[in-house]
């Protein structure tokens, strides 16, 4: 994830969903207390609490989220959030 703050592109997305359409994305795991954070790796993490609330800031309803594995990074793995939202 090469994007920081996510306001421009909830605002993208609430514009070009289609009605009764989902958008399912992924984002690197962020601790709790930040909405995002720039790691090493020169990606950004996200903050579930983050991307609910600009969700919901969309008009957006979040159907399923989950804690996964997203890959690995020199061998580590990279933790991860899931998220599947619709109109």
């Amino acid at each position: 994830m090469y994007l920081g703050a996510l306001e421009s592109l909830m605002r993208h997305v609430t514009a070009l969903i289609a009605p009764g359409g989902l958008f399912l994305f992924s984002v690197e795991e962020a601790a709790p207390g930040s909405d995002f954070t720039l790691l090493p790796s020169l990606r950004y993490a996200h903050s579930a609490s983050y991307v609910k609330r600009l969700l919901t800031g969309a008009g957006l309803s979040l159907k399923a989220e989950r804690k996964t594995v997203l890959r690995k990074d020199a061998g580590e793995p990279v933790p991860g959030l899931l998220f599947l939202a619709g109109v």
